[in-house]
């Protein structure tokens, strides 16, 4: 088989949701995060938390959490960008790493409403795409894709 028929027998969901994950959650989240990270100065934070308790988000933060927090961001960008690039280079390990992953960011999703139910329409941004990336990375088909392509 050549490679022009290769292409065309990756799932398009694989390729659409690859990419996602490789680039814009990847590399754009993660320029966007660490712009943030640098240019924070305590007027912007004080700006910040105020915005967020004008959104219901009542639970107190100091600027060095809300630097931590954003460091995770950027390491969730991380991940994203090397699942992402699995998924693109067809490889098993980027299908099970987004899978882990969006279980992951499920259940810490799940957590954090417990702990702060005024952030429930929020927090199902944070569930719809890893169930997304869930209902479609353990469909058989997509299954079946990724084990042939590893041989």
């Amino acid at each position: 088989m050549n490679e022009q028929q290769q292409l065309v027998n990756i799932p398009l969901g694989v390729i659409i949701l690859g990419r996602i994950n490789c680039f814009f959650l990847g590399i754009v989240f993660f320029g966007m995060f660490l712009s943030f990270y640098t240019k924070i100065t305590p007027e912007k934070f004080d700006i910040i938390v105020q915005t967020l308790k004008n959104k219901g988000f009542y639970q107190e933060v100091t600027m060095e959490q809300f630097r931590l927090a954003i460091k995770l961001y950027m390491f969730s960008s991380c991940i994203f960008f090397i699942s992402g690039l699995g998924l693109v280079l067809k490889k098993e390990w980027g299908r099970i790493l987004t899978l882990i992953f969006s279980f992951v960011i499920v259940i810490f999703t799940l957590l954090s409403v417990l702990s702060q139910p005024a952030i429930i329409i929020q927090a199902m941004i944070f569930i719809i795409y890893p169930g997304i990336l869930i209902f479609y990375f353990t469909n058989k088909n997509v299954e079946k894709f990724f084990k042939i392509s590893q041989k």
